[in-house]
């Protein structure tokens, strides 16, 4: 218990257009995407409103007034990976809980790729700018040729800003729960959420959730009626 954790990092580009782009709303999320080239990829439309972009923007200084200022001909695009290095725990000591989930060399790479492939994407609709999520290194470019130069296998994985969505994995099915989703060793502790899944789905597990707890509460309601 505790062990396997997985998680979803996910990050997103964001791109300047000499039009106006977003004008202030639209739907949080609409579309989404999956290029056959990235399968553990997953590419979403998110609509970033301006107050939630001060903190995912990987700008500084001026530059960052400038997007900020900006922010009505700016969209983006995110993209979350599909997990299966499960690396990181979840472990406590006395009243503190602690997550470690080290981003792999693996998962950084394939998010870098997804970064670049976000930017051509942008660039081939009229983007003149775009801001790629990397600390510590070149991270605005203007045209496909300025990002044809970037070596994008130099990019570590502490140089990627990112987030981690649906944590799951930590007891998981064949390890900490049975079939079930008893408690291994007894018949009267159960679990069910995300923490059960054997494996990362590569998307939203909100509805295998609830398909789980459909099917575990009736279960416990044909228990219940029998010790009736």
């Amino acid at each position: 218990a505790g062990k396997n954790l997985r998680l979803h990092p996910a990050s997103k580009v964001f791109a300047h257009f000499p039009h106006t782009v977003s004008g202030g709303h639209g739907v949080p999320q609409d579309l989404g995407y999956r290029n056959p080239g990235m399968p553990h990829i997953v590419f979403e439309g998110i609509f970033t409103p301006r107050a939630a972009a001060v903190s995912l923007l990987q700008a500084a200084g001026s530059k960052r007034r400038w997007w900020l200022d900006n922010y009505q001909n700016v969209a983006s695009f995110g993209f979350m990976r599909l997990d299966n290095d499960a690396n990181g725990s979840v472990r406590s000591f006395r009243d503190f809980t602690f997550l470690d989930y080290p981003l792999s060399k693996k998962s950084a790479g394939e998010l870098a790729e997804a970064a670049r492939f976000c930017a051509e994407v942008f660039f081939a609709a009229g983007a003149d700018c775009v801001l790629l999520p990397f600390a510590g290194c070149k991270n605005e470019f203007t045209s496909l040729s300025d990002l044809s130069e970037f070596d994008f296998l130099k990019i570590s994985p502490s140089q990627i800003m990112s987030s981690g969505f649906h944590p799951q994995g930590t007891a998981a099915m064949g390890i900490v729960v049975d079939a079930d989703l008893n408690l291994v060793g007894t018949k009267n502790v159960s679990v069910c959420d995300a923490s059960v899944l054997p494996g990362s789905p590569g998307v939203n597990p909100q509805i295998t959730i609830m398909g789980l707890g459909l099917r575990h509460a009736h279960k416990l309601s044909k228990l219940l009626r029998n010790f009736d």
